[in-house]
């Protein structure tokens, strides 16, 4: 699961976050920001994640 903060979220991301669900991936908004329970790398690249890897943990957070 990647949690991605969704201050300073602008109409462009908001337009392909909705570009997303239409093509299927399932998008909820939690108090701290948008989770993708379906992650790519090339979605991050799209919206600006920046990914802090750990191998020790399954999830990784990102903030634009």
């Amino acid at each position: 699961m990647v949690k991605v903060s969704i201050e300073g979220l602008f109409e462009e991301v908001e337009m392909f976050v909705e570009k997303l669900e239409e093509d299927g991936y399932e998008i909820y908004q939690e108090e701290e920001g948008f989770c993708l329970n379906r992650y790519s790398p090339y979605i991050c690249r799209h919206i600006g994640i920046i990914l802090d890897e750990d191998e020790d943990d399954d999830e990784s957070y990102g903030d634009f």
